[in-house]
């Protein structure tokens, strides 16, 4: 009987399954068989070809045609922003200047400073004058 650890992993699941000298021939097999004779880079790929090199001179211009088109991109949000940003500031500024100019309106029709109060009357008085008819009632239309 074997003795299992508290992890399992597919090598102590075989190792239940297998004797330990087929276990152990298994576990040195490496995934992947390599020629002994070849040397690094001599493989039956060719390293030597033109058309490789225009394969790589093709992906290096649409690499830079990417990075082109993306630094075009960000300088036209960069000018977006700008504008945008312009044009809030012109739009906050009149907002401000209409609102100072209601609150200072406010404070002085509230206001009793002698003069504001002498501009109120004759305000009144006028007022009053605009109400009144030009002739009196019962006067003869003029001719």
């Amino acid at each position: 009987m074997v003795q299992v650890k508290s992890e399992w992993t597919f090598w102590t699941v075989w190792r239940i399954q297998l004797r330990d000298k087929d276990f152990e021939r298994v576990k040195r097999r490496p995934a992947v068989r390599v020629e002994r004779n070849r040397r690094w880079g001599q493989g039956k790929m060719k390293t030597k070809d033109k058309s490789r090199k225009w394969m790589w001179m093709f992906l290096a211009a649409l690499v830079s045609l990417q990075m082109y088109f993306v630094w075009e991109l960000l300088a036209v949000f960069a000018l977006f922003a700008l504008g945008f940003a312009a044009v809030a500031s012109v739009v906050g500024s009149l907002y401000m200047l209409h609102r100072f100019w209601a609150l200072t309106v406010d404070r002085l029709a509230d206001s009793q400073h002698p003069i504001m109060v002498a501009t109120r009357q004759g305000i009144y008085t006028i007022e009053d004058a605009a109400r009144r008819p030009f002739r009196r009632p019962g006067s003869a239309a003029a001719r």
